[in-house]
């Protein structure tokens, strides 16, 4: 995301200066995904050897201390109101506009993958969302 920071400072002889700088800025154990495609179905689509077609795929995460997040993790589902359709992440849906708490499971800090899908069958479009873990346990 890019942000700015706009700065007004006035002296003592009402000498009045402002200043303004963007910059970006990217959490800690971001993980980003690339433009997913998939089907307008309301359901995790899987492939002939079972794998799903559309997932969110983590690394390792790492706590504020540097050890290694693992079990279950509390987070939130927030789809853009803008959203053409709704989306489900590891069987929770969120509605355009909508933030809603789920968990996802780390286990024992290895790779993990949650399924993703439209929270309703038949719509097309775009539908960007965020999944924020405040703290990682």
């Amino acid at each position: 995301e890019t942000y700015t920071l706009t700065v007004q400072a006035k002296d003592e002889m009402n000498n009045v200066k402002e200043s303004s700088v963007e910059f970006n800025y990217l959490p800690n154990n971001l993980v980003r995904l690339e433009n997913l495609k998939t089907l307008a179905v309301n359901a995790s689509l899987k492939t002939s050897d079972n794998t799903p077609l559309a997932v969110l795929y983590d690394s390792q995460l790492r706590k504020k201390v540097g050890s290694i997040a693992t079990g279950l993790q509390d987070a939130v589902l927030t789809v853009r109101k803008d959203a053409a359709f709704g989306v489900t992440v590891n069987g929770v849906s969120a509605m355009p506009g909508e933030s809603k708490e789920l968990q996802l499971d780390l286990g024992l800090g290895d790779s993990r993958s949650f399924p993703i899908f439209p929270a309703v069958s038949g719509l097309t479009g775009r539908s960007e969302f965020m999944i924020n873990i405040e703290e990682l346990k």
